[in-house]
């Protein structure tokens, strides 16, 4: 089902950036390609985290402890950057699993802020019980805080905007 998801999403994204440019191989519309790129690749994030987001608020749950819960860093071009690592483990089918995600489609969120780093530490202390929603499909997949963010939003939010602006720009570089 995923993978049709995908095929449906770059069908849609690639007739769009179609429609939203001027088809003139000799002048192309640059501007049009680079924001229709944009629009593709927000779109992807979008339609790759959306059906899990929704899903997850429906997952079973079982009960789950933390099992670590401190400051991450990294340094990336001189711009240092810190991130809550948080592990829980959990038991679902006489199996037993670990995993690092808060939230569908949030990883690893990187931060220069130490006070939203402590927060979310302050949030999952190392030996707190916690609820474990579980992907029942594949248990191994889990998250503490289910259903949509911000982040996911945003994403969709962008590639509405970013084709809104290719497809302007190929309107108007087609009167030039």
């Amino acid at each position: 089902m995923r993978n049709l998801h995908w095929l449906i999403t770059l069908v849609i994204s690639v007739a769009l950036l179609i429609i939203s440019v001027e088809v003139n191989i000799f002048h192309p519309n640059w501007f049009s390609v680079g924001f229709g790129f944009g629009g593709i690749v927000s779109f992807l994030y979008f339609i790759h985290f959306f059906p899990e987001a929704i899903a997850s608020t429906r997952w079973p749950t079982v009960e789950g402890e933390i099992i670590k819960s401190e400051v991450g860093d990294r340094n990336i071009k001189r711009d240092p950057a810190i991130f809550p690592v948080v592990v829980y483990s959990y038991h679902v089918n006489e199996q037993d699993y670990q995993a690092g995600r808060i939230k569908v489609g949030t990883q690893v969120i990187s931060s220069t802020s130490d006070s939203w780093v402590q927060g979310t530490l302050d949030k999952y202390p190392l030996g707190k019980e916690v609820t474990v929603h579980y992907n029942p499909k594949s248990p191994k997949k889990a998250v503490l805080e289910p259903g949509f963010t911000f982040r996911i939003a945003g994403f969709g939010i962008a590639a509405i905007v970013f084709y809104a602006i290719a497809w302007g720009f190929g309107l108007v570089f087609s009167y030039l």
